[in-house]
Parts: C-alpha cells; sequence; structure tokens
C-alpha cells in the first residue's frame, strides 16, 4: 500500500511544515481506495502529474458549472471514490498525538491503520443523505467505537500539474461536536483550515488558495481527536461542488500561523472579507444591470447588485440601502418585478420569471427556474435546488431548501414544501393556516401527485408515493410511507400511520388503491393493503391490520380495528371481471357522525372482525361486530346479523335482522334467514336449515345445542331450545323434520324424519318422534292445530298424528299411520297400536275441550 507522512522538517511562508510525500508499490499514492463490487481494494497506478480536463455535469442530477472552471465535481456520476483523483484513508491516532490542540498535532506520525475487517462503513463514502447541487456528496464516516479510541479518516484531492495557481472552492455542510469529532483540511499535508464551531444549517462555501502545480488537498475528518471519555454524539460532515477556478492571490487572502492555537474554543472561523476594490481576474465582467432609477437602487450596480452577471429586467433587484444586497452575486435572468427586498435573489443562479422572490431572503443562494409569480413569502424558496412552476412556494419558508421540481400553483402556505426532496405536481402542498408549525408537504422526499396534499400538515415527512387527488385534508397522510393511488385517503388524518413507536421493528409495507379511505380519519394508522373503493367513512379502517377488498369497509366505523381479509382484493381495474363485479362487504347506511344520535356509542361493520369475510356479506347496522370466525359469501345481511359471532357461516346464511346474533356453532349453506334465527346456537347446522316457514317465523333454531340435520327447523322457533332449561345430553334432529312454526321448540329428544311439520309441532317434547309424524294439515278453524304433538314424552310412530290437535298430551308411544283425525290422541297416555285412532274423536278423550285453545 502507499504511505504518505508528515514531518516537521522546514517551513514555507511562515505556514507549518510541508509534507514529504512517499510513494510505494509502483508509484501509488497513499491512501486505500473504497472495496469495489467484487469487495476487493482496487490497485491504481496514477500518473504523478496528471492532466484533467473540466469534468461535465451529469445527466442525470443536473448542476450549474460556475464560471471559468476549469475542474469541477459535484459526485453526480457517482464514481467516487474510483476516480483516478480521489483516494481515501483510516487509520487509529497515535498516543503522541492525543490530548493536544489540533493545530499542534498536525505534522505528527500517524498511528495504526485499520484492518481488513474494519472497512465496511470507515471510509469517506458517496450519499444522497444530502447535496448542495444534484442528488450525491460525499459524507464522513462512523468512527465510533466502544473504547472512544481516536481515529481519523481521510479524502484527498490530487489537482492537476497544469491548472496554474487558483482557488479550489468545495461546499460543506456539518453538524460536528467538538471534541468528540472536528474536521480539518490540509494542502500537501499542511494544516490549512478547520470546519466552525457552529453546526452548519446550510451548505457553506469554503475556498483554499493553491500556487501553480499539482497539490494534494486533505479533509481529515476526526474521531476523538482529544482522546476524550464522556463524548457526546460525534455528529457527521458532508462535501459537496468541488471545482477550481485560476487566479492570482488577492491581497486580502489570510495567512496562517504556525503557532499552536491552545484551545478549540478559540478556534477563529474561516470568514475573510473582500476587499472592495478587488476584483479577481478569473471573474467574467458584471451583468449589464440598469442604470435606470427603478434597477438595482440605490446603489446602482455597485450597491445591491454588486458581482451580478446576467439580465435584470425593469422593476426589479430592488432594495432599501446599500447593504441589502438583493441580486448580489447573482447569475443567470431576472424578468420584471421580481427580487425586490434584503438579500432576495442574492446569489441565485438559474433563471427568476416576472413579479417573484420579493420578499426578504427569498430566492437566497437559490438554482433552477422559478416561474412567474413565486416565492413570495420571507425565505421562500431560499437555497432552492430545482425548478418551481407559476403561482407556487407562496408563504413563509415555502420552499426553502426545495431540491425537486414543483408544478405550477403549488406549496402554498407557511413552511410548505420547506426541506422538499420529492417532485410534487399541480395545485398541490398548500394550507391555509398562517400559524403552524409544519406546512404541509414539509420534509416530503416522496412522490406527490396532482391536486394532492391539501391541508395543514398534509403529506408532511412523507417518504412514499402520493398519486392524484388524493390525502386532501388537515394532516392527511403525514409520516406517509405507502403508496397511495388517485382520490385516495382525502379528509383529516385519513392513512397517518404508526409512529414508530406503535410500529415498533416492524416493515409495514401497505399500498393504498385509487379511491379509498374517504372520510375523516379513514385508514389511520392503517397497515393493511386497501382496494379501489375500500374504506369510504369516518374513521372506516381505522388501525386496519388486514387486507380489504373492493367496495368494502363502506360507513362509519366500518372495519375500525379490523385484523383479517374482507372481500375481494382489486387493487387494479385490470383485477376487476366486469361481468362479476365484486358487491363489496361490510357496509352499513351511517356514514359520518352526525348520521346516529350517539357517535361514540355507534358500533360499525365488522367493527373489531378478526376472520375471513367472503363477498356481499355483513350489510347492515352493527353487524358482524367483533366477529371471530370466516363467514362466506352473501351472509349475514341485516341489522346486527352475525353480531359476535364465534362460529363458522356458510354461504348465503344469516340473512335476518338479529340472525346468528352470539351463534358458537358450526352453520352451513342457505341457513338461518328468520330473524333471530340460529342465535346464541352453539350446534351444528347442515345446510338449508332453521329458515323461515310459509307463515313467517322468528327465533329458528335459537339456542340450539344439538345437531340440526339438511333442511330442518324451518318456521316460527322450530328448534327453539328454552335458554333457562337446555339440557346437557346431546340430541339429534334428523333431515327435513320440524317444519312447522315453532317446531321442535325446547325439544330434548331425537326426532323423526320428515317430522313435526304443523304449526307449534313437537313443542315441548321429551321422547323420540317417529317418521312422517305431526304433520299440519290445511285446517283453518280457531281449533287449528296450534298443538300438534304439544306435551309428548315418548316415541310416536310413522306417519301419525296428522290431525288438529293430535298427539295433544301424549306420554306413550303411539304406532304407525295413526291419530289422523282432528283430536286424534287428544289426551293420550297409553300405547296405541298401528293404524289404530282414525275417527273424530277417538282415543282423545278430549269431548269438553273449549272452543277456543
Amino acid at each position: 500500500q502507499p504511505t504518505m507522512s508528515y514531518t516537521n522538517e522546514g517551513s514555507k511562508s511562515g505556514k507549518t511544515s510541508q509534507p514529504t510525500m512517499s510513494y510505494t508499490d509502483g508509484g501509488s499514492k497513499s491512501g486505500k481506495r473504497s472495496k469495489s463490487k467484487t469487495g476487493k481494494a482496487k490497485s491504481h497506478k496514477p500518473t504523478l502529474a496528471p492532466t484533467f480536463s473540466p469534468t461535465e455535469a451529469d445527466s442525470t442530477a443536473p448542476t450549474y458549472i460556475p464560471a471559468g472552471a476549469i475542474y469541477y465535481d459535484s459526485f453526480e456520476k457517482a464514481t467516487f471514490p474510483d476516480s483516478p483523483e480521489w483516494f481515501v484513508d483510516t487509520y487509529e491516532e497515535s498516543a503522541m498525538d492525543m490530548k493536544v490542540n489540533r493545530a499542534d498535532s498536525i505534522g505528527k506520525p500517524r498511528g495504526r491503520r485499520l484492518e481488513e475487517e474494519d472497512e465496511s462503513s470507515i471510509y469517506w463514502a458517496l450519499t444522497t443523505d444530502e447535496a448542495d447541487t444534484g442528488v450525491y456528496s460525499i459524507k464522513s464516516p462512523d468512527l465510533n467505537n466502544d473504547n472512544h479510541t481516536p481515529r481519523s479518516a481521510t479524502v484527498t484531492l490530487t489537482t492537476g500539474a497544469d491548472w496554474g495557481g487558483g482557488y479550489l472552492t468545495f461546499s460543506l455542510l456539518s453538524d460536528l461536536n467538538f471534541p468528540a469529532a472536528d474536521l480539518l483540511w490540509y494542502v500537501d499535508g499542511e494544516f490549512y483550515n478547520w470546519a466552525p464551531s457552529d453546526a452548519l444549517e446550510w451548505w457553506e462555501p469554503f475556498q483554499i488558495y493553491l500556487e501553480p502545480g499539482e497539490h494534494y488537498v486533505t479533509w481529515r475528518y476526526a474521531y476523538n481527536p482529544m482522546n476524550g471519555n464522556d463524548l457526546q454524539e460525534a455528529g457527521v460532515a458532508f462535501i459537496d461542488d468541488i471545482y477550481f477556478t485560476p487566479g492570482s492571490l488577492p491581497t486580502y487572502y489570510p495567512t496562517v500561523s504556525n503557532s499552536p492555537t491552545p484551545e478549540r474554543t478559540e478556534y477563529p472561523t474561516y470568514s475573510p472579507i473582500l476587499d472592495p476594490n478587488f476584483s479577481p481576474t478569473y471573474l467574467p465582467t458584471l451583468a449589464d444591470c440598469p442604470a435606470e432609477p427603478n434597477n438595482c437602487q440605490p446603489g446602482g450596480c455597485d450597491g445591491v447588485c454588486v458581482g451580478a452577471r446576467g439580465t435584470i429586467g425593469e422593476g426589479s433587484c430592488l432594495g432599501n440601502k446599500l447593504d441589502d444586497e438583493t441580486c448580489a452575486d447573482l447569475d443567470g435572468s431576472v424578468g420584471d418585478n421580481s427580487c425586490l427586498d434584503e438579500k432576495a435573489c442574492k446569489g441565485f443562479k438559474g433563471l427568476v420569471g416576472n413579479g417573484s422572490c420579493k420578499r426578504p431572503d427569498s430566492c437566497f443562494k437559490a438554482k433552477g427556474t422559478i416561474d412567474d409569480d413565486s416565492c413570495l413569502g420571507t425565505e421562500s424558496c431560499e437555497r432552492n435546488q430545482d425548478d418551481i412552476g407559476t403561482e407556487s412556494c407562496r408563504g413563509l419558508r415555502a420552499c426553502i431548501k426545495n431540491k425537486s421540481p414543483i408544478g405550477d400553483t403549488s406549496c402554498v402556505g407557511v413552511s410548505s414544501c420547506a426541506l422538499n426532496k420529492g417532485p410534487i405536481g399541480e395545485k398541490s402542498c398548500s394550507h391555509l393556516d398562517a400559524e403552524v408549525e409544519n406546512g404541509s408537504c414539509e420534509l416530503n422526499e416522496g412522490t406527490i401527485g396532482s391536486n394532492s396534499c391539501n391541508g395543514e400538515m398534509a403529506c408532511y415527512n412523507n417518504t412514499g408515493t402520493i398519486k392524484n387527488n388524493s390525502c386532501n385534508g388537515p394532516f392527511a397522510c403525514t409520516n406517509n410511507t405507502a403508496v397511495i393511488g388517485n382520490g385516495s385517503c382525502n379528509g383529516m388524518s385519513t392513512c397517518v400511520p404508526l409512529t414508530d413507536e406503535e410500529a415498533g421493528n416492524e416493515i409495514l409495507p401497505y399500498v393504498i388503491a385509487d379511491n379509498s379511505c374517504l372520510g375523516d380519519h379513514a385508514c389511520e394508522k392503517n397497515t393493511g393493503n386497501v382496494s379501489m373503493h375500500g374504506c369510504v367513512g369516518e374513521y372506516a379502517c381505522e388501525k386496519n391490520k388486514g387486507s380489504i377488498g373492493y367496495k368494502s369497509c363502506d360507513g362509519l366505523k366500518s372495519c375500525s380495528g379490523n385484523i383479517a381479509q374482507i372481500g375481494i382484493m382489486a387493487m387494479t381495474t385490470s383485477d376487476v371481471n366486469a361481468n362479476d363485479e365484486p358487491g363489496g362487504s361490510c357496509q352499513n347506511s351511517a356514514k359520518v357522525e352526525d348520521d346516529v344520535e350517539d357517535p361514540s356509542n355507534y358500533l360499525g361493520a365488522c367493527e373489531k372482525n378478526t376472520a375471513l369475510i367472503g363477498d356481499t356479506s355483513c350489510i347492515g347496522d352493527e353487524v358482524c361486530y367483533e366477529n371471530n370466525e370466516s363467514i362466506g359469501d352473501l351472509s349475514c345481511r341485516l341489522e346486527r346479523a352475525c353480531y359476535q359471532n364465534k362460529g363458522g357461516i356458510g354461504n348465503g346464511s344469516c340473512r335476518s335482522p338479529f340472525a346468528c346474533i352470539n351463534n358458537e356453532g358450526t352453520i352451513g349453506l342457505g341457513c338461518c334467514s328468520a330473524p333471530l334465527a340460529c342465535s346464541r346456537n352453539k350446534g351444528t347446522i347442515e345446510n338449508g336449515s332453521c329458515q323461515e316457514g310459509d307463515s313467517g317465523g322468528n327465533n329458528v333454531c335459537s339456542n340450539n345445542r344439538k345437531f340440526i340435520g339438511l333442511d330442518s327447523c324451518k318456521g316460527n322457533g322450530a328448534c327453539a331450545d328454552d335458554e333457562d332449561n337446555v339440557p346437557e345430553e346431546t340430541v339429534v334432529v334428523k333431515g327435513q323434520s320440524c317444519i312447522g312454526d315453532e317446531s321442535c321448540s325446547r325439544t330434548t329428544a331425537v326426532i323423526g324424519f320428515q317430522s313435526c311439520v304443523g304449526r307449534g309441532a313437537c313443542q315441548n317434547n321429551s321422547g323420540k318422534i317417529g317418521d312422517s309424524a305431526c304433520i299440519r294439515t290445511e285446517f283453518t278453524s280457531e281449533l287449528d292445530d296450534s298443538f300438534i304433538c304439544q306435551n309428548n314424552s315418548e316415541r310416536i310412530g310413522n306417519r301419525s298424528c296428522q290431525g288438529q290437535r293430535a298427539c295433544r298430551g301424549n306420554s306413550a308411544k303411539i304406532g304407525s299411520e295413526s291419530c289422523a283425525a282432528p283430536f286424534a290422541c287428544c289426551g293420550n297416555t297409553g300405547r296405541k297400536g298401528n293404524g289404530e285412532c282414525n275417527n273424530n274423536g277417538e282415543c282423545n278423550e278430549c269431548a269438553n275441550l273449549p272452543e277456543q285453545p
């Protein structure tokens, strides 16, 4: 490896000692380059006196090459440190260098070079974290270590031997906490200067004068240079926009004493004062500043426009006093009636339209094209780095330090788009609140479309992608990290994600499709994917963690707290079949809090749902609230259906008000269609059962604890148990049984096939009922068969009790084909043979029954 040593031998021009540069490895310069993509260190043998041609600006991120510069590197080609003029190195300091001020340490031998295994992130490196122009700069490494061992990382530029004398300019952005860290720079190993003690909040240029000939300019980031123990966070430094401009040494140039400076707090800052009579030869001639009274007044081109280059329009670059410096050092063109206050457009590079940059510091040291009537506010567009459309960036600090293009009529309001790093479309990122601390789209790093992010703090600190017509409303999409589609997340606090503390270490990527999350607080703290037209209504999908399907979760609080998939997912139009468009699930009539009397107690459809819900299900107020088991398609429709359900529900079931409330069992296909049907069910209900009968029905299969077969228990109260007298044994109701109003009510025994068809059949049953028994006939008199099989306590034979009041009071077995006549078997207490009791009044002992049952 090449080496570089510093000695104290000799001096020059009263400055600190010159370095002794030695070459090994065939002439390589000292310093190790960062690893290549193959993981191996590259070996370069640069010419000792290279000839450099000017560096062109990269086409990816346009930059402005300073006038007269023969070398320019803004790192936009992303080749650092592999370009031949650059090399980097990192090493541990020698003990002898510690506990001295930094001027004293210059020239001391360095310590141990860091080994291969230490080099993953210990060198100066290319970064996109900050940039003065374009997107790239170079960043100091993190040299922090558990033992606080002092370390230094250096980056060195080799200048061209044919450059002649002149100025090497670089831009610095730093936040260094001395003595935890420091930044110094050298020429040929000789100390030259150091970073200011205070943090640089904005990029600041610094100059180094170089004599003719090849030089090695080194920036040294030093960790713990005073070898302390109780250290603050070290901090970081960024360097960008390095260029060399030929010129002679001016008379104002400061000399640097080689005498030690005792304390860091006494270090001077590098801020030379220009001699007003000095004009460097490398600068072009001054701009054609108009001499009319309305331009560059007071003071003319010798006052507020000093150093300006370019064209200045009518009524522009006005100042209230000589030191306003309006348009001073401007390099570009200014339209009419622009740049009208203190330091407005000072140092600007580019084009300013008409009526723009009218307040103090607006467009100060900015770059790019600023269209008409833009940047109207104190500090608006200060240090801007990209193009700004018409009527944009209007308000205090609007677009300050912006680094991406901004469309027309955008970023209007206090701090709107301040420190923005992402592209913003037209009519976006504006608000009307004059007293906010944070503006809409402030700190944005993502992509924002047109007509989006309008409202107080809307899209603040956004890092995701927000498409057109989205995130409009106070606090909408603040801290967003997701992809949000067109026409989505409109309303107060919509689509605000979890905080870092709430998210923990989870990575929560999700997408919100077009026309979704509409209404105040919709999708707030959501972490699930949301399909098109999903989550519409105030608080819809708030704290949702599941996937929301097409047209699902429509209504106030719908799907709030949900953690499962609801409906059919359709993130783009190509996902929707026009001939079979999903209907959407979890929909309730109330959309906003004003639609209900007591919003705090209102329960949204599928609120706190934890299980899969199919398509077109859970339609109605408070349906599927706290559902805990899967629900099929076309189920749980109408008010409170499937409320607090804990059992699986098949397709087409529970389609009446209050159906399947508190269900804990398994419900098949096409079941429980009557009001309150299957409520509090804990058994198994097979397909087609527990439905409304011909004459209506309620409470079908309510409180059921049993197995109910296919197509059974149809009618008012069919198969309903007495909630206060639930039997302990398991009872089976066979298929096609209890198909009458209130059939099988409070049954406690097996009921045969095709039995108990009449209204009220099988009431209070406590014994087995045979096949085809207790069948209701089509009588319409007042003595209609309201009591078929009532009070039965034993088996009834096949095809029995087919008349009015048949089997009333029965307590014994009745044979097949029996009791077919009206009043047959009424009061029976004994066994009857097959075919008995077929005449009116026989076997019933009910001759004195009252006219009205």
